[in-house]
């Protein structure tokens, strides 16, 4: 990546596999990449705080899809299942 990262994830482990990924954004995030991480409210839980308080700290911005503090019971089905990662706008993983 030279430019950007959009990460759209339902699972973020802060496992051996997730900790390989927070330290590629993080090495990315100090080149210059900006760098924006989406994860599923339901899909990560609480247990990838410790994944948003690694990232947060690097300067890379994190969002929760739906978090559950908001209590929107009727939308949980709206889940986002999906993995895609955009790389500087034309490369894609899905």
């Amino acid at each position: 990546a030279k430019r950007s990262i959009v990460l759209s994830v339902y699972i973020f482990d802060c496992d051996e596999v997730g900790l390989k990924f927070i330290d590629a954004l993080v090495a990315a995030h100090h080149r210059g990449v900006v760098v924006r991480v989406l994860l599923d409210e339901i899909g990560s839980g609480k247990r990838t705080k410790p994944a948003d308080r690694l990232m947060a700290a690097a300067g890379i911005s994190t969002a929760r899809f739906i978090p559950q503090n908001l209590k929107f019971f009727p939308l949980i089905n709206l889940r986002n299942h999906r993995k895609i990662m955009v790389v500087d706008g034309r490369i894609g993983h899905i």
